[in-house]
């Protein structure tokens, strides 16, 4: 990693009061002084790399690289959240994807121990594993966004020197099956409650409040035959990109609903998602993506509202849902289905 450093002397100001406090102000004055002097006369020699950030509109932003030096493509998507950062970086959801961070001051309150792993083998701070991302500061975040917003779906690309990509949707791809894990892999072995955890881009957090609640979690790639296993709950995770293309898992969750099974079946973002177009509703992509932690959703029930995070482009049309079926949560912005 390569950094820019500023040799610019910087100014204190301060009111002393008192013969002492003068004393001990000049004192603590000389020290700085000397201290900027000398970074003065040892100028740093480091240099970010440049890189582009170009949309497919042919507006072209210059920033400077603090990530993996390799060019890529993909859908340019903006997240309002002002923590959090760490999380939403590794979130597998945002495969395929630019991310904009809003919040202008992202860093300044230092970053987790990526290395560090909990009691069960799981990044502790971190959601996933393998992460190595192009990463540019220097960009103007608040114009970008307003891009972003004004237009709903935006393509981009970052590009360095030397390392020409063209344009690309990520959405006509499978992204469950890029992120999916490959093996099965089971979680708190000799809890009470079996659960089925289709991993779609399962978060490493979801794993440990579904163990903290007694729940053997069994991890199955996204296109595992689930239809016959034994268990107490099948859960189907959030992950990126258009659901339509995961055609197994629509087909092995509609076996699920079809065979009649009284165990409880759940969905979260993507697996929501599977769970309608499964049940025989329609997609839509959204004019404007909901990517925040401050999404108000209304349980339809009893009225209730909670603030949620939330990181999705699509939705079920709740007018396609058959005889049988009805919203549980609606954002109250936009009125989607949750």
């Amino acid at each position: 990693m390569a950094l820019a450093c500023s040799s610019r002397l910087a100014g204190i100001a301060m009111f002393a009061q008192g013969e002492a406090e003068q004393k001990q102000f000049s004192r603590f004055s000389s020290s700085v002084r000397r201290s900027f002097q000398v970074a003065e006369a040892n100028k740093c020699s480091w240099q970010a790399q440049k890189a582009n950030l170009v949309l497919e509109d042919g507006t072209k932003m210059k920033g400077y690289s603090f990530g993996h030096p390799s060019s890529t493509a993909g859908e340019v998507v903006f997240n309002t959240g002002l923590a959090g950062y760490t999380e939403s970086l590794t979130d597998p959801s945002y495969h395929g994807q630019i991310l904009t961070l809003v919040n202008p001051i992202i860093g300044n309150g230092g970053v987790p121990d990526p290395a560090a792993l909990d009691e069960m083998g799981l990044r502790k701070f971190l959601e996933s594993d393998g992460i190595k991302v192009p990463a540019l500061y220097g960009i103007d975040t608040r114009m970008l966004s307003k891009i972003i917003r004004d237009k709903g779906t935006v393509l981009g690309k970052i590009e360095f020197e030397g390392q020409p990509v063209e344009f690309l949707d990520p959405n006509k791809r499978n992204l469950v099956a890029e992120v999916s894990t490959k093996d099965v892999k089971v979680y708190g072995k000799g809890n009470p409650i079996k659960v089925i955890a289709v991993d779609c881009g399962l978060k490493h957090n979801a794993i440990r409040l579904l163990v903290k609640r007694g729940a053997e979690v069994h991890l199955v790639p996204w296109n595992h035959d689930f239809t016959k296993m034994d268990y107490d709950g099948l859960f189907i995770s959030g992950g990126p990109g258009d659901p339509t293309q995961a055609k197994e898992l629509i087909e092995n969750v509609r076996k699920v609903l079809e065979s009649g099974r009284r165990e409880p079946l759940f969905g979260i973002s993507l697996g929501n998602l599977v769970m309608g177009l499964a049940a025989g509703a329609s997609l839509y992509k959204m004019p404007m993506a909901n990517r925040g932690q401050n999404q108000p959703v209304v349980n339809t029930i009893n009225g209730q509202a909670f603030i949620t995070a939330q990181n999705h482009g699509y939705a079920i049309d709740s007018r396609s849902l058959p005889p049988g079926w009805k919203p549980l949560f609606v954002n109250a912005n936009d009125q989607t289905n949750e």
